[in-house]
């Protein structure tokens, strides 16, 4: 069913964007690279396709670091590398000007 995922995607996007707005980043006014590093305490097989980052990105614009999220300000996919076996399960977001 759809409304226990809205839960969870409403919660992340919230979470996110009160870390991200904590961190006073200045808005950008130029494209950028977006660059994810996934960290997994579990190790499984994890399809990188399920992966996308769209949740964070949408957290990015909705903090106000970029003023959209389309090609215009994202020219390319972002990049996402997954890590199992980690210590601790954690997301690593580095944004930089294209």
């Amino acid at each position: 069913h759809w409304a226990p995922r809205k839960r969870k995607h409403d919660q992340f996007q919230a979470d996110a964007v009160t870390i991200l707005k904590s961190l006073q980043i200045p808005p950008f006014s130029v494209p950028v690279k977006i660059l994810i590093d996934l960290y997994f305490k579990m190790k499984r097989i994890r399809d990188n396709d399920n992966y996308g980052g769209k949740w964070l990105i949408d957290a990015i614009r909705m903090a106000g670091i970029i003023p959209d999220d389309s090609a215009e300000w994202i020219p390319r996919s972002p990049d996402v590398l997954i890590i199992n076996g980690a210590k601790a399960d954690q997301i690593v977001l580095e944004i930089v000007e294209e």
